[in-house]
């Protein structure tokens, strides 16, 4: 099973992100994310065995005590690694970003405390739109996404996040929330 834990956006939030898609240069140089499956990956697993999740879904409970909820909310275009050689283009998250690190940084400790795996890699709060096709150009699309005015985005109220694996497939993965968890 390919793992992570992740908060999905509101139906505020994604009607927005739904919108930002929709005007995003239709190309076969970017695989574009389904809007329906934009998220904060808070972190990824990778690959588990089934009898690992009694631990893991105990490290996850486990990760929510002594958290706050808090609002999110996103503002401007990013990319992995930068702008001029983009290989993920994502929204940056503006509101929230030290309460989110709060949460990755709960989840990793919970994990690392049960020996479990994930990716250790430093948490970065990110919203994925697409993934680039190697050594394509995309400077037009970097552009109008650029453009994008977030001054009437909502904000999202985070108080859980989901367990979800991913299912990758040829159209791309398919993410099946298997536990959340909430705060109370």
């Amino acid at each position: 099973m390919r793992l992570f834990t992740a908060v999905r956006l509101s139906e505020s939030l994604l009607k927005d992100a739904t919108v930002l898609l929709e005007k995003a240069p239709r190309t076969s140089k970017v695989k574009w994310v389904r809007p329906q499956d934009t998220h904060v990956t808070l972190r990824f697993l990778g690959d588990y065995e089934e009898a690992w999740l009694p631990a893991l879904r105990e490290a996850l409970r486990e990760a929510m005590f002594g958290l706050q909820p808090f609002e999110l909310s996103c503002w401007g275009i990013g990319a992995f690694p930068d702008l001029q050689r983009p290989r993920v283009l994502f929204m940056s998250v503006e509101k929230g970003l030290p309460e989110l690190g709060r949460w990755a940084g709960a989840v990793s400790e919970q994990l690392k405390a049960r020996d479990l795996p994930f990716d250790a890699k430093p948490f970065q709060a990110h919203v994925t739109l697409g993934r680039v096709k190697e050594g394509q150009r995309v400077e037009e699309v970097v552009e109008i996404l650029r453009r994008t005015d977030f001054s009437h985005w909502r904000a999202l109220w985070v108080d859980g996040f989901e367990l979800i694996e991913s299912q990758l497939t040829q159209e791309g993965p398919v993410y099946k929330t298997l536990e959340v968890f909430n705060l109370g």
